[in-house]
């Protein structure tokens, strides 16, 4: 059966030992990113309503080049395994301490609302760079024609992630009562930090290169990769969401027009 499902998706016994490697990465990237993502949406409509929504994409907008350069600069002074390891410890940091203020309010019965529209640009900002940072790993440990053929089941694993995400999200809504958007922001930060080892074996492994002017040949095309990415997938990523806000409004529109 193993083999039938190999000879279907194109898989060779020697890639099985990169898909237990990276699977799990790819699998947790997936639902910390999605559900970071709906969590942080959720609550900012749910305090500030859709029409503002525009307004925090252009200081989203505003911040991408900062990121940019950022990562040009690290990519410069650090090898390419310490950038990844670097980047990913800023993340799953950034979100713990969201998610901590986040339990700490209610845990406190305080509710500061200023909180959510800086929750929001402070996720999308730091999971905007999770992705490119999981592709950059994957690419960094299959060569090229084992990329070809096992990347395509990461990205699988990547989007079922999203969907056990959305599994989650309803699980918690129904569980914490009042509270359940608020958990789901603590399971990103949860998943980043349990996941933290996974990435360090894999880049003490394969990221153990030293000669810095060799990194850097390599990191400009990391660089360029890392933004053309972000650029497109936060277009990409707002379409999506604009679509889904504006079908949630056209089906709420009849039962609007029968209230009155």
């Amino acid at each position: 059966m193993v083999n039938n499902i190999d000879r279907i998706l194109g898989i060779q016994a020697r890639d099985h030992e990169k898909l237990l490697q990276l699977g799990p990465i790819f699998l947790l990237t997936g639902l910390a990113y999605v559900a970071g993502i709906l969590s942080v949406y959720s609550l900012f409509i749910s305090r500030f309503g859709v029409e503002y929504l525009p307004l925090m994409y252009l200081i989203e907008a505003g911040i991408l080049p900062l990121q940019l350069w950022l990562f040009n600069y690290l990519s410069r002074k650090l090898a390419k395994g310490t950038l990844i390891k670097v980047f990913y410890l800023i993340i799953s940091f950034g979100v713990l301490v969201c998610a901590l203020f986040v339990v700490s309010m209610y845990l406190l019965d305080f509710q500061w609302r200023l909180f959510y529209p800086l929750l929001y640009i402070i996720v999308n900002v730091l999971l905007r760079i999770l992705v490119p940072l999981m592709w950059m790993i994957g690419d960094g440990i299959c060569l090229l024609q084992q990329a070809k053929r096992v990347f395509p089941v990461l990205g699988a694993l990547f989007t079922l992630g999203g969907i056990l995400s959305g599994v989650l999200a309803r699980v918690f809504s129904a569980y914490f009562q009042g509270f359940g958007t608020e958990m789901l922001v603590v399971l990103v930060a949860a998943v980043l930090l349990g996941s933290l080892f996974l990435w360090q074996r894999l880049i003490s492994t394969y990221f153990l290169s030293t000669d810095l002017a060799e990194e850097n040949d390599r990191a400009f095309h990391d660089r360029v990769g890392f933004g053309l990415y972000l650029f497109f997938h936060d277009l990409e990523t707002k379409a999506f969401i604009l679509l889904y806000l504006a079908g949630q409004s056209t089906k709420s529109r009849p039962a609007s027009s029968r209230t009155k």
